[in-house]
């Protein structure tokens, strides 16, 4: 109770600040053919009273290469219509606890989900461009995931919602601007300027590759940020002005260390000051607010979709 005391919301600037047309430029980069379904495996995990879980297994065929994607997926029960879906995007390690619990909150109250396994970035410690490759590998999946959507008739393609925590809010405020299919956004723990982000988070796993990557390269921590600077232009730094600020809702955490709070403030900035949810935590400690996250993103995501 003490905890969730000190969250703050605030609501959006007003008036709302409009989204820039993407750039042709960016929309040649990342807007890659639709890859078909070349095979779909479907199996039910388990029956809730409100919802079923089934494990799906999509492989798509693309120009030059094959893409696997696994999906948990959240069938809501049947309903009147299609219903509005929320993409969820996972954090960067652990066995989806935390996401399962948002998934289970949203499917509870009517919306389906479709909650994305991650892609791993692999053991040892990868170079700028392969950070940048992952990025937009994630990118063209979670795309061809919104493909999936479309296949399904009991979910509506027209009331797509997106939601991520941390390495997921990160890859979620990538997507938004990429893809007009998403109609509202909730980047959770995110921030922008990803070079400062991986140069200075005090996250462990990234603490101990960063300190293996600059004893292997000769380099010290700003030559780091410099090389990573040069080679990353997947940023939701960038993109930015190319996301409607009425459609995203920005969650914080005041003493968050591992994504740092000022680069979290400063990317509300370049959205054009959205709803925000500043919580009075470091980015662990943020797991005291989810109650409050909870409600207050299926309100979010109830009025936008």
């Amino acid at each position: 109770m003490l905890v969730l005391s000190g969250c703050v919301h605030l609501p959006p600037k007003r008036p709302a600040r409009l989204a820039k047309p993407l750039p042709s430029a960016l929309v040649s980069e990342f807007n890659s053919p639709a890859g078909f379904v070349s095979n779909c495996e479907e199996k039910l995990v388990k029956n809730e009273s409100r919802y079923s879980l089934r494990r799906i297994e999509l492989t798509f065929d693309q120009t030059s290469a094959t893409s696997n994607v696994t999906i948990d997926y959240y069938q809501v029960q049947e309903r009147a219509g299609p219903s509005a879906v929320i993409v969820l995007l996972p954090i960067s390690g652990g066995g989806y606890e935390v996401e399962s619990l948002f998934a289970r909150y949203f499917a509870r109250h009517g919306l389906a989900v479709a909650l994305v396994h991650r892609r791993e970035v692999g053991k040892r410690t990868p170079e700028a461009s392969e950070i940048e490759g992952w990025l937009k590998q994630n990118i063209a999946d979670h795309k061809r995931v919104l493909d999936w959507i479309e296949t399904r008739g009991e979910l509506d393609a027209h009331r797509i919602g997106l939601f991520g925590i941390s390495m997921g809010g990160i890859q979620a405020a990538l997507l938004a601007p990429l893809d007009h299919r998403v109609k509202a956004a909730t980047f959770g723990l995110a921030a922008g300027d990803l070079p400062f982000v991986l140069a200075h988070s005090t996250e462990r796993s990234i603490v101990r590759h960063r300190a293996e990557f600059l004893r292997a390269h000769q380099m010290n921590l700003a030559q780091f940020q410099d090389e990573l600077r040069n080679a990353m232009t997947c940023d939701p730094a960038l993109l930015a002005p190319y996301v409607e600020q009425e459609r995203v809702l920005l969650v914080l955490g005041f003493c968050d260390t591992v994504v740092p709070f000022d680069k979290g403030w400063e990317l509300r900035g370049k959205l054009g000051k959205p709803e925000t949810l500043i919580l009075p935590t470091g980015h662990y400690t943020a797991l005291f607010c989810i109650p409050y996250v909870k409600n207050r993103c299926l309100h979010f995501f109830r009025k936008h979709l």
